[in-house]
């Protein structure tokens, strides 16, 4: 068994995007708009895991 994602809420995307890459090697799995107010559907992939985190 094992978790498919894990959803993290924030008030920042960028800057948790910036950190997840920068500080845990994250890697961009998908990036796109999600509404007209400038959120978007952040999905971010861990070294060696099947699990990918939402922001």
């Amino acid at each position: 068994m094992h978790i498919q994602f894990a959803e993290l809420p924030v008030f920042d995307q960028e800057r948790a995007k910036a950190f997840y890459i920068d500080h845990l090697n994250c890697r961009i799995v998908a990036d796109q708009p999600m509404s007209n107010d400038l959120w978007r559907w952040i999905e971010l992939g861990f070294p060696g895991a099947e699990t990918t985190l939402h922001s």
